[in-house]
């Protein structure tokens, strides 16, 4: 997912984005944020991990998934301080392996392509394929 300010986005030609991982275990870990799947993206529930955050070539970007709700936001916002030695990690709630999903199956999730031309400004928050 992108995780910059727009004005870094317009002028570099690289992101700086968040992994994402399906394994929730490593929702117990500082630094991390829960992304709830949805009917747009992801097919699962998934676990943003803000101290992996990393640059990647603009290029590389596929295409959006959905935008973070607020409280993702939120959520990833204080991962990141966490990630970041601005704050202590907060005690963290286990998620166990066999949590229900919500989730629609992966065959009705919606993409829109990146690569149609219609690509739209890149904006922070946005989770990305």
């Amino acid at each position: 997912m992108i995780w910059q300010s727009d004005t870094l986005t317009r002028v570099l030609q690289s992101v700086l984005v968040v992994p994402l991982t399906t394994n929730l275990d490593r929702a117990n870990l500082a630094g991390t944020a829960l992304i709830s799947c949805s009917a747009t993206g992801p097919p699962e529930d998934s676990v943003a991990l803000a101290f992996q955050m990393r640059a990647i070539p603009k290029s590389a970007l596929q295409a959006k998934i959905r935008d973070l709700d607020e409280g993702e936001m939120e959520e990833l916002e204080l991962a990141t301080d966490e990630a970041l030695g601005r704050i202590e990690p907060k005690q963290r709630r286990l998620f166990g392996p066999h949590r229900p999903s919500i989730c629609p199956p992966p065959h009705l999730a919606h993409v829109s392509n990146f690569s149609s031309g219609k690509r739209g400004p890149l904006e922070p928050g946005q989770l990305l394929r």
